[in-house]
């Protein structure tokens, strides 16, 4: 997104359906869910995901002794279901328009968003991802974050999978479906398979950069932004 003719990606938006649950994140406790949590809430479409962390391999050939036939099957990986995960979303032009040089949300963005919660908080992309790689580094754990890659996990052509196949299993975390494209979503992870089937909470520094609003109020408002450069 560009803001004063400079191209900006370093903003993010989390909104929270608990007061305290903002409180604790500003304050740098990062409740991360594990990925099977994704997988087990589809029938809350704006959450939920069943693919979450999977790939559909269309038409491949399955073998049983002799006998040989096509099928389409779900790829995942033991322990695919305990991959702690941070979601955001991105402030950038797929999620806002420009008018009177004010930004808005657009519409199926707030359809969406909204049913998140009421309590929002925008902040540095950059300083969530310093501090989180810091506490990953102080742990001796793996880190990764990435904007989410949306395709067409239906298409039929194999296209993503075979791209992705031979890769680090857990790229499959920043592959989404179309259908959550309006989410814009950023993910942070560590991309290790937890032990225990409960939430990480990784405790990282305060966050120094963030604005809180009320979510129904920023999406029905616009929002300022510009570049105050120093001299």
């Amino acid at each position: 997104m560009k803001i004063d003719g400079k191209e900006i990606t370093t903003l993010l938006i989390k909104i929270f359906s608990k007061k305290e649950y903002r409180d604790d994140f500003i304050k740098g406790n990062i409740f991360m869910n594990l990925s099977g949590y994704f997988n087990k809430i589809e029938n809350n479409t704006y959450r939920g995901d069943k693919l979450d962390g999977k790939i559909i391999c269309y038409n491949q050939t399955v073998q049983i002794n002799d006998f040989k036939f096509k099928t389409d099957y779900v790829q995942g990986f033991v322990g695919d279901d305990k991959v702690p995960i941070f979601c955001t979303t991105l402030l950038s032009d797929k999620i806002l328009e420009k008018r009177n040089n004010k930004y808005y949300f657009k519409e199926c963005v707030k359809n969406n968003l909204i049913n998140f919660g009421d309590f929002a908080v925008i902040f540095l992309y950059k300083e969530l991802e310093d501090n989180l790689l810091e506490y990953a580094q102080s742990m001796n754990i793996p880190f990764a974050s990435h904007l989410i890659r949306y395709t067409n996990l239906n298409n039929k052509n194999n296209a993503h999978f075979d791209l992705y196949r031979k890769k680090d299993p857990f790229t499959k975390f920043f592959i989404k479906d179309n259908f959550y494209k309006s989410q814009n979503e950023v993910r942070f992870l560590f991309p290790i398979i937890m032990a225990q089937e409960k939430p990480v909470v990784a405790k990282i520094r305060p966050l120094n950069f963030h604005k809180e609003f009320d979510t129904n109020e920023l999406f029905n408002s616009s929002i300022e932004l510009s570049i105050c450069l120093k001299n």
